[in-house]
């Protein structure tokens, strides 16, 4: 009976604090974050900064994780690595949702033609080989991107191409739930019903 009286997220939010593996990861996370942010403090070394006379050295007080090809030390780039993946999955993840919420909802609101179509695309989407197109975007537009990040850049792009399908068809059918669930819909006792569906 109490769950009839919580909105949806605040149900979702209590199942998620009481999921021990769930906090764990979100702790993971935030540290994770923390070190990221806070790399150019605590990296013992530039990250490009080389040591021509320690190439693949091996772990040592000063070297904790050894050094690479190039001699930069492994720990530092380490660190500074998390910036980029933070950076990749925030963006990617941003992105299809805007994109895979807006269809969802156009979908599932305005039905019929528009709903038959816009689904078509999300399966064509959700079918579509990542890899094959992975490979195709970075030769179409890897030498174009004059970015040091360029490869990093591709990737998000592939990522929110090929990632809102399933936030979309999620999205439609909770909408169309909310749809057939609500009375001020079918009774049409409202000026602007829609405004209370979004």
């Amino acid at each position: 009976m109490q769950n009839k009286s919580k909105s949806p997220f605040k149900i979702a939010l209590s199942k998620f604090i009481h999921n021990k593996i769930a906090m764990l990861s979100v702790i993971f996370l935030l540290i994770i974050t923390i070190v990221s942010i806070i790399a150019p403090l605590i990296a013992p070394f530039p990250v490009n900064q080389q040591d021509l006379l320690n190439i693949k050295g091996e772990m040592t007080a000063q070297n904790i994780l050894g050094t690479d090809s190039g001699g930069r030390d492994n720990f530092s780039r380490l660190l500074y690595a998390g910036r980029i993946s933070l950076s990749i999955g925030i963006t990617s993840t941003i992105g299809m949702l805007l994109i895979g919420i807006t269809v969802g909802v156009i979908s599932g609101y305005f039905g019929g033609i528009v709903d038959t179509l816009l689904m078509r695309i999300t399966e064509f989407v959700m079918l579509f080989p990542f890899l094959i197109f992975a490979i195709v975007l970075n030769a179409a537009l890897g030498d174009k991107i004059k970015n040091p990040y360029g490869s990093a850049i591709i990737l998000v792009l592939v990522i929110i191409v090929l990632s809102w399908g399933g936030i979309a068809r999620l999205v439609r059918g909770k909408v169309l739930q909310e749809k057939k669930m609500n009375t001020f819909w079918q009774q049409n006792q409202l000026v602007h019903p829609h405004i209370k569906l979004f």
